[in-house]
Protein backbone atom coordinates (compact mmCIF):
# COMPACT_ATOMS: atom_id res chain seq x y z
CA UNK A 1 0.00 0.00 0.00
CA UNK A 2 3.12 2.08 0.82
CA UNK A 3 4.40 1.49 -2.21
CA UNK A 4 1.10 2.52 -3.99
CA UNK A 5 0.82 5.67 -2.67
CA UNK A 6 4.80 6.72 -2.98
CA UNK A 7 3.65 5.46 -7.15
CA UNK A 8 1.13 7.90 -7.05
CA UNK A 9 2.77 10.77 -5.70
CA UNK A 10 5.74 10.16 -8.07
CA UNK A 11 3.12 10.33 -11.42
CA UNK A 12 1.56 13.71 -9.84
CA UNK A 13 5.07 14.91 -9.81
CA UNK A 14 5.72 14.17 -13.49
CA UNK A 15 2.43 15.42 -14.66
CA UNK A 16 3.17 18.59 -12.53
CA UNK A 17 6.17 19.10 -14.12
CA UNK A 18 5.63 18.65 -17.52
CA UNK A 19 2.70 20.94 -17.81
CA UNK A 20 3.32 23.70 -19.74
CA UNK A 21 4.21 27.13 -17.35
CA UNK A 22 4.07 30.47 -18.83
CA UNK A 23 4.95 33.83 -17.88
CA UNK A 24 3.82 37.28 -18.90
CA UNK A 25 5.71 40.29 -19.96
CA UNK A 26 5.56 43.88 -21.63
CA UNK A 27 6.96 44.09 -25.24
CA UNK A 28 10.57 44.97 -23.58
CA UNK A 29 10.18 41.46 -21.20
CA UNK A 30 9.49 43.75 -17.97
CA UNK A 31 7.57 40.94 -15.89
CA UNK A 32 3.53 41.43 -15.88
CA UNK A 33 3.31 39.88 -12.19
CA UNK A 34 0.62 38.34 -10.14
CA UNK A 35 -1.15 41.09 -8.77
CA UNK A 36 0.91 43.86 -10.25
CA UNK A 37 -1.25 46.85 -11.06
CA UNK A 38 -0.59 49.09 -14.28
CA UNK A 39 -1.11 52.44 -14.24
CA UNK A 40 -2.06 55.32 -17.01
CA UNK A 41 -3.30 58.74 -16.99
CA UNK A 42 -3.79 59.12 -20.32
CA UNK A 43 -6.33 57.47 -23.23
CA UNK A 44 -4.37 58.33 -26.08
CA UNK A 45 -3.19 55.50 -28.13
CA UNK A 46 0.36 55.93 -27.77
CA UNK A 47 0.91 56.29 -24.44
CA UNK A 48 -2.36 54.06 -23.09
CA UNK A 49 -1.18 51.02 -25.14
CA UNK A 50 -0.17 47.47 -22.83
CA UNK A 51 1.66 45.59 -25.53
CA UNK A 52 2.69 41.64 -23.80
CA UNK A 53 3.62 38.56 -24.49
CA UNK A 54 2.73 35.44 -23.24
CA UNK A 55 5.93 32.66 -23.35
CA UNK A 56 5.27 29.13 -22.68
CA UNK A 57 8.26 27.85 -20.68
CA UNK A 58 7.37 24.54 -20.31
CA UNK A 59 7.77 21.61 -22.35
CA UNK A 60 4.54 21.08 -23.32
CA UNK A 61 1.95 23.14 -26.16
CA UNK A 62 -0.84 24.97 -24.02
CA UNK A 63 -3.64 26.82 -24.90
CA UNK A 64 -4.30 30.74 -23.47
CA UNK A 65 -7.04 32.32 -22.95
CA UNK A 66 -7.65 36.13 -21.08
CA UNK A 67 -10.41 36.42 -18.35
CA UNK A 68 -11.74 39.44 -17.57
CA UNK A 69 -12.53 39.31 -14.10
CA UNK A 70 -13.99 42.65 -13.10
CA UNK A 71 -14.58 46.26 -14.46
CA UNK A 72 -14.72 48.72 -11.86
CA UNK A 73 -15.75 52.70 -12.72
CA UNK A 74 -16.87 51.73 -16.67
CA UNK A 75 -18.46 49.50 -18.37
CA UNK A 76 -15.98 47.99 -20.59
CA UNK A 77 -16.77 49.91 -23.67
CA UNK A 78 -13.73 51.29 -25.66
CA UNK A 79 -12.09 49.17 -23.83
CA UNK A 80 -9.78 47.30 -26.79
CA UNK A 81 -8.14 44.39 -26.32
CA UNK A 82 -6.54 41.95 -28.79
CA UNK A 83 -4.88 38.62 -28.25
CA UNK A 84 -4.53 36.08 -30.85
CA UNK A 85 -6.43 36.73 -34.23
CA UNK A 86 -9.71 39.05 -32.55
CA UNK A 87 -9.29 42.51 -31.58
CA UNK A 88 -12.36 43.47 -29.64
CA UNK A 89 -13.83 46.97 -29.43
CA UNK A 90 -14.84 45.82 -25.92
CA UNK A 91 -14.80 43.92 -22.84
CA UNK A 92 -17.13 42.35 -20.36
CA UNK A 93 -16.98 41.16 -16.84
CA UNK A 94 -16.34 37.80 -16.59
CA UNK A 95 -15.70 37.47 -20.41
CA UNK A 96 -13.00 35.23 -21.92
CA UNK A 97 -11.10 35.53 -25.19
CA UNK A 98 -10.31 35.18 -27.38
CA UNK A 99 -12.78 33.33 -29.14
CA UNK A 100 -9.95 30.53 -30.10
CA UNK A 101 -7.20 29.72 -27.69
CA UNK A 102 -3.79 31.06 -28.52
CA UNK A 103 -1.69 27.99 -28.56
CA UNK A 104 2.33 27.86 -27.81
CA UNK A 105 4.41 25.36 -28.33
CA UNK A 106 7.27 24.80 -25.84
CA UNK A 107 9.78 28.25 -26.18
CA UNK A 108 6.49 30.16 -28.30
CA UNK A 109 5.48 33.74 -27.73
CA UNK A 110 2.07 35.39 -28.96
CA UNK A 111 2.42 38.08 -31.30
CA UNK A 112 4.10 41.46 -30.52
CA UNK A 113 1.02 43.09 -31.82
CA UNK A 114 -1.53 41.94 -28.81
CA UNK A 115 -2.23 44.26 -26.71
CA UNK A 116 -4.83 46.31 -24.30
CA UNK A 117 -5.81 49.98 -24.80
CA UNK A 118 -8.57 52.03 -22.79
CA UNK A 119 -9.60 54.91 -24.33
CA UNK A 120 -12.76 55.49 -22.34
CA UNK A 121 -12.25 58.53 -20.56
CA UNK A 122 -15.17 57.83 -17.73
CA UNK A 123 -17.80 59.76 -16.22
CA UNK A 124 -15.64 61.47 -13.56
CA UNK A 125 -15.17 58.50 -10.71
CA UNK A 126 -11.42 57.39 -10.99
CA UNK A 127 -9.76 54.97 -10.70
CA UNK A 128 -11.07 52.86 -13.90
CA UNK A 129 -9.43 49.44 -13.07
CA UNK A 130 -9.84 46.26 -15.43
CA UNK A 131 -8.68 43.12 -13.99
CA UNK A 132 -7.41 40.09 -16.21
CA UNK A 133 -5.98 36.84 -15.48
CA UNK A 134 -4.12 35.00 -18.39
CA UNK A 135 -4.84 31.02 -17.92
CA UNK A 136 -4.04 28.03 -19.99
CA UNK A 137 -6.13 24.72 -19.93
CA UNK A 138 -4.47 21.27 -18.89
CA UNK A 139 -5.02 18.41 -21.50
CA UNK A 140 -8.42 17.77 -20.84
CA UNK A 141 -9.24 21.30 -21.21
CA UNK A 142 -10.01 22.55 -18.03
CA UNK A 143 -8.26 25.57 -16.18
CA UNK A 144 -4.95 24.83 -14.87
CA UNK A 145 -3.73 26.61 -11.31
CA UNK A 146 -0.55 28.51 -13.69
CA UNK A 147 -2.25 31.92 -13.90
CA UNK A 148 -1.10 35.56 -13.96
CA UNK A 149 -3.85 38.15 -12.50
CA UNK A 150 -3.30 41.97 -13.20
CA UNK A 151 -4.75 45.36 -13.04
CA UNK A 152 -5.08 47.76 -16.34
CA UNK A 153 -5.74 51.00 -14.35
CA UNK A 154 -6.79 54.41 -15.66
CA UNK A 155 -6.59 57.22 -13.50
CA UNK A 156 -6.09 61.11 -15.07
CA UNK A 157 -5.28 61.87 -11.94
CA UNK A 158 -1.56 60.37 -11.36
CA UNK A 159 1.30 61.09 -13.56
CA UNK A 160 1.66 59.67 -17.03
CA UNK A 161 3.89 55.90 -16.89
CA UNK A 162 4.83 56.69 -20.20
CA UNK A 163 6.19 59.98 -21.89
CA UNK A 164 5.29 62.00 -24.71
CA UNK A 165 6.33 61.45 -28.38
CA UNK A 166 6.93 64.70 -29.38
CA UNK A 167 8.42 66.00 -26.11
CA UNK A 168 11.54 63.45 -26.27
CA UNK A 169 11.51 61.75 -29.84
CA UNK A 170 11.33 62.72 -33.68
CA UNK A 171 11.06 59.99 -36.13
CA UNK A 172 12.03 61.43 -39.72
CA UNK A 173 10.59 58.62 -41.10
CA UNK A 174 8.39 54.48 -40.14
CA UNK A 175 8.98 53.62 -43.67
CA UNK A 176 13.10 52.10 -43.34
CA UNK A 177 14.87 51.56 -46.48
CA UNK A 178 18.37 51.32 -44.56
CA UNK A 179 18.60 53.80 -42.05
CA UNK A 180 15.98 54.40 -39.31
CA UNK A 181 16.57 58.25 -38.15
CA UNK A 182 15.59 59.86 -34.87
CA UNK A 183 15.70 62.25 -32.38
CA UNK A 184 15.96 62.18 -28.83
CA UNK A 185 16.10 64.82 -26.22
CA UNK A 186 17.15 62.95 -23.31
CA UNK A 187 19.11 59.99 -22.48
CA UNK A 188 17.41 56.64 -23.23
CA UNK A 189 17.30 52.96 -24.15
CA UNK A 190 16.76 51.54 -27.57
CA UNK A 191 15.10 47.85 -27.66
CA UNK A 192 14.17 46.92 -31.11
CA UNK A 193 12.14 43.50 -31.68
CA UNK A 194 11.20 41.45 -34.63
CA UNK A 195 7.60 40.66 -35.42
CA UNK A 196 7.87 37.37 -33.10
CA UNK A 197 9.05 38.96 -30.46
CA UNK A 198 12.51 38.66 -30.44
CA UNK A 199 15.11 41.51 -29.33
CA UNK A 200 17.76 42.11 -31.76
CA UNK A 201 19.06 45.06 -31.00
CA UNK A 202 19.48 47.08 -27.88
CA UNK A 203 21.76 50.17 -27.52
CA UNK A 204 21.96 53.00 -24.56
CA UNK A 205 21.96 56.28 -26.67
CA UNK A 206 22.53 59.93 -25.57
CA UNK A 207 20.57 63.00 -26.35
CA UNK A 208 20.99 64.20 -30.09
CA UNK A 209 20.18 62.41 -33.67
CA UNK A 210 20.98 58.70 -34.46
CA UNK A 211 20.91 56.29 -37.36
CA UNK A 212 20.04 52.68 -37.17
CA UNK A 213 21.21 50.45 -39.56
CA UNK A 214 18.56 48.36 -41.01
CA UNK A 215 20.22 47.16 -44.03
CA UNK A 216 21.12 43.77 -42.82
CA UNK A 217 17.71 43.38 -41.01
CA UNK A 218 14.76 41.36 -43.16
CA UNK A 219 12.23 43.18 -45.32
CA UNK A 220 8.90 43.51 -42.65
CA UNK A 221 7.68 44.79 -39.19
CA UNK A 222 9.23 45.50 -36.21
CA UNK A 223 9.19 47.03 -32.67
CA UNK A 224 11.11 49.73 -31.56
CA UNK A 225 10.98 50.41 -27.93
CA UNK A 226 12.32 53.74 -26.28
CA UNK A 227 12.96 53.50 -22.12
CA UNK A 228 14.39 56.41 -20.06
CA UNK A 229 16.02 56.25 -16.91
CA UNK A 230 12.99 56.39 -14.77
CA UNK A 231 11.32 53.18 -16.65
CA UNK A 232 9.03 55.09 -19.16
CA UNK A 233 8.45 53.34 -21.95
CA UNK A 234 7.09 54.35 -25.91
CA UNK A 235 6.25 51.91 -28.17
CA UNK A 236 6.34 52.19 -32.11
CA UNK A 237 6.40 49.77 -34.99
CA UNK A 238 8.53 50.81 -38.27
CA UNK A 239 8.50 48.44 -41.50
CA UNK A 240 11.69 47.94 -43.31
CA UNK A 241 11.08 47.69 -46.93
Amino acid sequence: MKKLTLTLIFITLISTSILAQISVTKLDYTPINNNDIISFSSTAEAQATLGFLVTNNGATTTDIFIRCESITNATGANFQLCFGDECLPSVTAGGIYPSRAVTLVPGASNGVWDHFWNSDTGSGTFPMDYVFTFFQLDASGNPTSNTVTFTYRYNPNLSNSTFDENSFVSFNNEIITDLFTFEIKKDLTLSIFDITGKKILINKLQSGTHNIDFSSFNTGVYIVNFKDNSGNNLVRKVVKK
